[in-house]
């Protein structure tokens, strides 16, 4: 038998359609999984305290669907772009941590409304990147704080000169005053958002002139029939995880006013990966791409 011979392309297409297959059958299994007490799956309100319940377990949870999806190759390319000083909003348990290259950013600060997510982004940050960002002189924060409303007067809830120690991150409601980040991150946060569009407008006043926003979502797919399993599965998913998994992220995207620059679809457009910029900044042109 001859031997098989592929080109890049076509072996990259082969494992686009395989993963976007298997993320299309996880979701319509997962779909089917009546909602857990509330007790156990912390009442699905999108709320801190939710977080806060699921915040022990998330992590082993989600590694599974990451691996398989192939989010963890997504995380760092969207990571690797940080520079200069780095604002991540939603850190959530700091999935993202392990992907921050200390020699490329001047500060990182790290924020969500979940104490206990943000305990966890801490283990990380000390097991993961605290020695890197020492060596660098790169001085890294932990705050509480609500997406929705970021930016105010106040100074940083931690110390410029290092990561918050103890059990503490400050008060809640932490704000960062406007035009103070090169860079905004925010990865499947826009999901558990009351006003994810206000959320979007809150980095876009974080962000410096000339600055960008990174972000990484999942949401509405570019097909009908996996979007009726969205809709049909969003309140139980909801409940269960605080997330709304069918938002439509370009639309709100456009509601905050921001510019793409350019934008990837993967998973049968579940999952986009977007480069964009506060409006005022914005250059004329956009690359959007589909996978």
């Amino acid at each position: 038998m001859p031997p098989l011979n592929f080109t890049r392309l076509q072996l990259l297409g082969f494992v686009g359609t395989y993963v976007g297959v298997v993320g299309a059958a996880y979701i319509y299994v997962r779909r089917r999984d009546p909602p857990q007490s509330k007790e156990a799956e912390g009442g699905g309100t999108g709320s801190a305290e939710t977080f806060d319940q699921l915040a022990d377990s998330y992590d082993s949870r989600l590694g599974w669907d990451e691996a398989v999806m192939g989010l963890k190759l997504l995380r760092w390319w969207v990571i690797r772009q940080a520079k200069g000083d780095v604002l991540e909003i939603s850190a959530g348990t700091g999935r993202n941590v392990p992907y921050y290259n200390a020699g490329a950013i001047s500060s990182l600060t790290f924020t969500d409304k979940s104490k206990y997510m943000l305990w966890h982004a801490k283990q990380k940050y000390d097991a993961q990147l605290r020695l890197k960002a020492e060596k660098a002189g790169v001085p890294v924060s932990f705050a509480l704080s609500d997406a929705e409303h970021l930016c105010g007067s106040s100074q940083l809830a931690a110390e410029a000169s290092g990561a918050v120690d103890g059990p503490g991150f400050g008060k809640e409601g932490h704000t960062f005053p406007a035009h103070s980040f090169d860079t905004v991150i925010d990865t499947f946060g826009l999901c558990s958002h009351e006003d994810p569009a206000a959320a979007l407008q809150e980095a876009a006043r974080a962000c410096r002139p000339g600055g960008q926003i990174y972000l990484l979502e999942h949401g509405r797919a570019s097909y009908d029939w996996l979007n009726k399993i969205l809709d049909e599965s969003a309140a139980g998913h909801h409940y269960r995880w605080g997330c709304w998994w069918n938002r439509d992220i370009t639309e709100l995207v456009s509601k905050a006013g921001l510019e793409i620059v350019s934008m990837q679809r993967w998973h049968f457009g579940t999952t986009y990966q977007i480069v964009a910029r506060p409006a005022a900044t914005a250059a004329d042109g956009q690359d959007n791409t589909q996978a």
